[in-house]
């Protein structure tokens, strides 16, 4: 069986989908990293963007949609998956934009199924 050496913890493993994920770039079809190493990338990369949330109301932040200025905090903009964790609509515009997009009849035919 041929085997492969993970390029972080330099172990040698059989060169399978069992010890190393897919890789389409390599030319034996399988990431450099093995399984164990690349979870521990992950969660180490997912505690490396950890957001802490800005408590300071004296930094200002301006809304893309209606251009009222808020305190740049988790109660005005907060979103989870953008960057600082704070989106660029406040939250009042979001809300609305969101209610508007769900009358849409794309919306709503995309989304029949889960209505039901």
């Amino acid at each position: 069986m041929k085997m492969k050496t993970c390029i972080a913890c330099h172990k040698e493993y059989p060169a399978t989908t069992r010890f190393f994920f897919a890789g389409k770039t390599n030319s034996d079809g399988l990431r450099g990293k093995c399984k164990a190493c690349m979870v521990l990338y992950g969660s180490e990369r997912r505690k490396s963007k950890e957001i802490i949330p800005n408590t300071d109301e004296s930094i200002k932040k301006k809304c893309a949609i209606c251009g009222q200025e808020f305190p740049a905090t988790i109660d005005y903009f907060f979103a989870g998956y953008c960057r600082y964790g704070l989106r660029s609509k406040c939250k009042k515009c979001f809300q609305s934009e969101t209610k508007i997009r769900k009358t849409t009849p794309k919306y709503k035919q995309k989304h029949k199924e889960y209505g039901k």
